[in-house]
């Protein structure tokens, strides 16, 4: 069997521009089923949406042994505003480091996972490779695999290939994604006390949040974090807005119950805050099992 090398799969990975939004794994998840296809896994094409396509690849020996699982996401997140130095899906190597869209998260795993499941297939040992669409923005792919009768078995275990320095992590946190709204009173610029601006609230909010410190803390993950990620408002210059909206992305740790941190934020932000929950994806831990 002809080995792949796992830089230049890396490489041609990164050539797929999947950005998410708007994602378009499709063809790199078929790119990856047809390499696993020729070695000998059965593979199928999961799409939860036009070309937002997972894949999941298998190796049996029609043994009653669970197999080991790895798995990872197809999707990388934006590019930004910022000209890159190097061009984003070309894979560039300079020195001893590779430069690209997801080059790190995580194209590389991808790649990592793909050439070590190759060199195996030979063995017949049982592998389960399932590599998602869209986990950037709440894991969609994913959760629309779980949601499939007999797509998913129980795995032996399961190696995710996220970039952690080769550092084994035993434990994630978890996604709590927050709506805010200020509401005010729209009116003309000229006349900004017949109004009440919302851009005001909105701002007042802001600041607590980022004075806000978690009391909790875990050992292996330390304290949730909390980031303000988009604030939209105003309807014009010269008028006085009646409607703010911020974006609130929280790492919240597998203990944390949700429930009395949204009461707690309720408090941090005001009554007349309205909250919407965008994405809620709990962390998980491995300690208690393995406490290594």
């Amino acid at each position: 069997m002809t080995l792949i090398d796992p830089v230049a799969l890396t490489r041609e990975l990164i050539a797929f521009d999947t950005r998410n939004p708007p994602g378009n794994e499709a063809d790199c998840a078929f790119f990856l089923g047809e390499l696993l296809n020729k070695a000998g896994f059965e593979v199928q094409y999961h799409s939860f949406a036009p070309k937002r396509t997972s894949l999941i690849a298998r190796l049996s020996n029609n043994s009653n042994q669970a197999p080991l699982c790895f798995t990872g996401h197809l999707d990388v997140v934006p590019l930004g505003q910022q000209t890159w130095k190097n061009a984003p899906f070309a894979g560039e190597i300079i020195g001893d480091k590779l430069y690209g869209s997801g080059a790190s998260d995580m194209k590389s795993g991808i790649a990592a996972m793909t050439c070590a499941a190759i060199a195996c297939a030979p063995t017949q040992a049982p592998l389960l490779l399932v590599f998602t669409a869209s986990e950037e923005t709440g894991c969609e792919g994913a959760a629309h695999l779980v949601g499939l009768d007999n797509v998913l078995e129980q795995a032996g275990a399961m190696i995710i290939g996220e970039p952690t320095s080769n550092y084994p992590m035993m434990a994630h946190k978890g996604v709590l994604w927050l709506r805010a709204k200020a509401r005010g009173k729209t009116a003309h610029g000229s006349k900004p006390e017949l109004g009440v601006n919302a851009i005001y609230r909105a701002a007042r909010m802001i600041l607590n949040l980022e004075s806000f410190q978690f009391a909790e803390q875990d050992p292996l993950l330390g304290k949730p974090s909390l980031n303000v990620g988009t604030i939209k408002g105003g309807m014009n210059i010269n008028s006085v807005p009646d409607s703010v909206t911020v974006e609130i992305d929280i790492r919240t740790l597998p203990q944390q119950n949700i429930q009395t941190l949204l009461t707690e934020f309720k408090k941090i932000l005001g009554e007349d805050i309205e909250i919407e929950i965008i994405q809620d994806v709990r962390g998980i831990s491995t300690k208690a099992d393995h406490p290594w």
